[in-house]
């Protein structure tokens, strides 16, 4: 009879210990990645906020990559999971239209084995195009030139190369542009002053592959035989 107590005892621990798992066999908590999750515009040098759920980690890891075949680069790592599920990153130099970011929980003191979510699509870095501006600076309001006389029209630039090809227009007064010159972005034109005579007479000059980067004399100049 005792034997067959013993029996059934050790038949109840082993079905215990069968329906109990092992620490050791146990899953790690999970982590997901909110944001960047695909298709957000970041531009170079901006401070963005990178956000996760974890699910229990003590400590979290932060990298991106440029591409699927780029190597991961970090970004933050030893960030306390307990009380940070967010981080300001300042957005590199790395312009790319593929990036991805990948958020990784663990546990330092050793554990359950890490785990990684990343953004679900890509997202872009970019690098905005430097300011364009062109300037009038002469004539730009007051001026009299005279019929027949040479005169030297001058604007500034920003952004723009010597290469660059820029248009030089006038108007005497009628809101009808009409070109005087296409000349390489030195700065300069030198126009040989002709008829009609005005007292309007405005000039403008912009960049010839996109018209909408101008400028025009701030006021009136005159042209005329005194």
């Amino acid at each position: 009879m005792k034997k067959l107590q013993f029996i059934n005892w050790l038949v109840a621990l082993a079905l215990i210990g069968w329906q109990i798992p092992s620490a050791n066999a146990m899953e790690p908590p999970t982590i997901q990645l909110y944001t960047p999750n695909g298709g957000e515009m970041w531009q170079v040098g901006s401070v963005q906020n990178v956000t996760w759920e974890n699910g229990g980690f003590t400590d979290i890891r932060l990298d991106y990559r440029t591409s699927d075949t780029a190597p991961w680069q970090l970004i933050v790592d030893g960030l306390d999971g307990q009380w940070v599920s967010n981080y300001a990153w300042t957005v590199p130099n790395t312009p790319t239209t593929t990036a991805i970011v990948r958020v990784e929980g663990y546990f330092s003191g050793g554990g359950p084995a890490e785990r990684y979510d990343y953004s679900d699509n890509y997202f872009t870095i970019f690098n905005p195009a430097p300011s364009q501006i062109l300037t009038v600076v002469r004539p730009n309001g007051g001026e009299f030139w005279k019929l027949g006389s040479w005169q030297c029209i001058t604007w500034t630039s920003t952004g723009l190369e010597h290469r660059n090809w820029i248009k030089v227009e006038l108007d005497r007064g009628s809101s009808n542009w009409h070109t005087i010159g296409i000349v390489p972005n030195f700065g300069f034109f030198v126009w040989h002053v002709t008829g009609p005579k005005t007292d309007t007479a405005l000039i403008r000059v912009s960049l010839l592959k996109d018209p909408t980067i101008n400028d025009t004399s701030d006021n009136f100049f005159r042209i005329g035989n005194k």
